[in-house]
């Protein structure tokens, strides 16, 4: 069995390789080492100001260009600087739900919290998140109740920028937190209230030498494939030329991150907290009405701003749902030149586009955009008029946008109570119960159990659920004879495999791009193969019924 090589062998190979070739072959400056380690830092492309601009030159000067720019200061003018201590966190917001994330992006296991795999309370996590070795890492959407201790910054209070705000989510750790290089689909203002935090930031216009995964073309996010502690500049030699940035924000400070600006962050200090608000990429966008930015703009508490997607605390997130207003200018681009549709124009514009666009016809999925053309016919009132307007589209408020939304594209699961479906493995439910039915002929439900969740890392309530579909209806023992899992297994295990999501394979590929971005976890200790989860083929359900 393939296993990796250690750095230690990589170094030796290395050297052996000079010699054989008489010395020409030259390590690159950082190779193996962590991401900047190529070349010295730019000190010119961020700027650092000690005053905040106004919104016409926050604008002009930074948001425009996508510029970025550190606000020193700014974060202080809010309540959570001086008040977000864990005693008043606990008193005051003890129950509001958030998520959670592993404290190296991708690679770490997702906790598990009070609530289940990736949703813990901010008591629960609080009571933990100092524990030695703890993977806790909250990353979610703000709850609103905790609103009113966040100030904004005065560009986005008034003009244009004030109704663009889309979401707002909260960050907090106790440190030792890493992300990939990647790139975020909104601008945003990412605020430090404690802790430190180091960005190494590179400009989206060298995205063609930092390796980009593929991803589908309508999508706006992405991340780089290489590894960021140790760059192999020998595989990804590009990365070598690259400038870059090194900015570090303090406990107090502000830092305005333009869309699709690549960035790798690492977070100090044994109670970091960050609240980063996103707002539109505003595409296209030339120019903006500045009416009502007057030179006496002041600092707001968030909780008198209206944004696109709200979070009780409770109940499913909304976090990295669309743009609002981005949704509706695509169903006005839709209309083309025409001002009136009715539902034979919008099939036949949609059969036009499938057949004149190659790109459309194989990464649309048109008979998805075709569905969700008929759902705006019947949401904006088609099905009763016998048509649709323009105006029918400008007229939609703020909370039909957000059903509208709902409705087209759902919940992803992460920001569900059900996000376990999303994170397990189905291989490695398939080996529990494989494993069980060798050993004891059946399976039962305490041993299942114990083992699912030293398997998956899942939690017991989920391996209950299984159980329980695994057994015929008649059942009401512990146990579950190999006919049973035979019969019901596809039962037990769908919801697996309906919110998992498979690996984006490129056009001309058979299997995922290499991809050396998810870094090893330092407490996984298990002797991994070559192939990471990402890499790994998936499970056909009818292949788990031939192996048992």
């Amino acid at each position: 069995m393939c296993r990796r090589l250690s750095l230690n062998v990589v170094v030796a190979l290395v050297e052996i390789v000079s010699v054989a070739t008489g010395g020409d072959f030259h390590v690159p400056v950082g190779h193996l080492k962590p991401l900047g380690s190529h070349r010295p830092p730019e000190v010119n492309l961020v700027d650092d100001l000690q005053e905040i601009p106004s919104p016409q030159e926050f604008w002009t000067n930074y948001v425009r260009p996508s510029k970025a720019v550190v606000l020193r200061g700014a974060a202080k003018h809010g309540r959570a600087f001086t008040e977000w201590t864990d005693k008043y966190l606990k008193e005051n917001f003890a129950d509001l739900e958030v998520r959670l994330e592993g404290k190296k992006e991708k690679s770490s296991r997702v906790p598990i919290g009070a609530k289940g795999v990736g949703r813990d309370t901010i008591v629960n996590f609080i009571n933990n998140y100092h524990q030695k070795n703890n993977n806790l890492y909250i990353v979610s959407e703000l709850p609103t109740p905790m609103w009113h201790d966040v100030a904004v910054i005065p560009p986005l209070t008034c003009g244009l920028l004030k109704d663009r705000l889309v979401e707002v989510d909260l960050w907090m750790s106790g440190g030792g937190t890493k992300s990939i290089l990647h790139k975020d689909a909104y601008n945003a203002i990412n605020c430090l209230y404690n802790g430190t935090k180091e960005w190494k930031l590179i400009e989206y216009k060298y995205e063609d030498r930092i390796y980009k995964a593929w991803e589908p073309p309508q999508n706006v996010g992405g991340f780089s494939r290489i590894n960021t502690q140790q760059v192999d500049l020998l595989k990804y030699p590009k990365v070598s030329g690259v400038p870059w940035s090194m900015i570090t924000i303090n406990a107090g400070d502000c830092l305005f991150l333009p869309k699709s600006y690549y960035h790798q962050v690492n977070s100090y200090g044994s109670n970091n907290v960050a609240v980063a608000l996103l707002f539109s990429r505003l595409d296209g966008v030339d120019d903006i009405d500045f009416t009502g930015c007057d030179e006496n703009l002041s600092f707001k508490p968030l909780s008198e701003m209206e944004l696109d997607w709200e979070y009780s605390g409770h109940g499913n997130l909304s976090m990295g749902n669309t743009d609002l207003e981005s949704v509706r200018e695509g169903m006005l681009d839709f209309f083309g030149k025409e001002d009136k549709l009715d539902k034979d124009g919008i099939l036949r514009k949609i059969d036009n586009v499938s057949e004149e666009d190659e790109e459309q016809k194989r990464y649309s999925y048109v008979e998805g955009v075709r569905q969700q053309a008929l759902m705006m016919f019947d949401w904006l009132g088609g099905n009763e008029k016998g048509f649709i307007t323009k105006q029918d589209v400008l007229e939609l408020t703020r909370e039909q946008m957000r059903q509208t939304v709902l409705a087209f594209e759902g919940t992803d699961v992460s920001n569900t109570e059900e996000a376990e479906y999303g994170v397990i493995d189905v291989a490695n439910i398939r080996d529990v119960i494989r494993e069980l039915l060798v050993v004891d002929g059946l399976v039962l439900k305490d041993k299942f159990i114990r083992a699912y969740v030293e398997a998956t890392q899942g939690t017991e309530v989920f391996a209950d659920i299984i159980f329980n579909k695994l057994r015929n209806e008649t059942n009401v023992s512990d146990q579950v004879t190999k006919q049973e899992v035979q019969s019901n297994l596809r039962r037990a295990i769908q919801r697996f495999f309906d919110w998992g999501k498979e690996p984006e394979i490129p056009p001309g590929m058979e299997s995922p791009e290499p991809n050396d971005a998810y870094m090893e976890d330092d407490n996984d200790d298990s002797d991994n193969d070559d192939e990471s989860e990402e890499t790994q083929d998936k499970v056909d359900i009818d292949d788990i019924h031939q192996e048992l």
